[in-house]
């Protein structure tokens, strides 16, 4: 608990540091893990965020089909290390499952249509997530995101 009081207050090295304690401690602390990896995801160091993000990922998957914001950032997080790692196909597949369980949460879902459009070069499945991405969120941003991924359609 107290390297997620050092995430909000943005010191990542004690924050890292101590996620690293408690998985010397408990290898298999899914928390631990599953902060690290988002830390190393986030600043693209991918190689490292995987290994961690696939062990909370098997972790999860009952939570994610459900819905849990919790659950659904460990395995959007995943699916980009993946791809970062040039895993494609494996990211389609992370996403794809997202997109099919019926969650409403635009982030994945815009993950998705990222790599539709500019990896994978999927028109007609990237248009399928855009069209839900139009009518899922209001947040300018998302918006603002999704109409570039609509003119790279054209």
């Amino acid at each position: 608990n107290l390297g997620v009081i050092y995430l909000v207050e943005n010191d990542l090295r004690s924050a890292m540091e101590l996620f690293k304690k408690g998985l010397a401690l408990k290898s298999s602390y899914r928390f631990a893990k599953t902060n690290l990896g988002s830390i190393y995801t986030k600043y693209g160091d991918f190689e490292r965020g995987v290994s961690f993000l696939e062990d909370a990922y098997g972790a999860t998957r009952l939570d994610q089909s459900r819905g849990n914001a919790e659950a659904l950032a460990i395995v959007n997080n995943y699916g980009v290390a993946s791809l970062g790692v040039g895993e494609n196909d494996k990211a389609k597949m992370i996403f794809e499952k997202i997109a099919s369980s019926g969650v409403r949460n635009p982030i994945p879902l815009l993950n998705y249509a990222i790599i539709l459009v500019e990896v994978l070069k999927q028109k007609k499945d990237a248009a399928r997530i855009i069209s839900k991405l139009k009518f899922m969120s209001n947040d300018r941003e998302i918006l603002r995101k999704v109409q570039e991924l609509e003119k790279k359609l054209e």
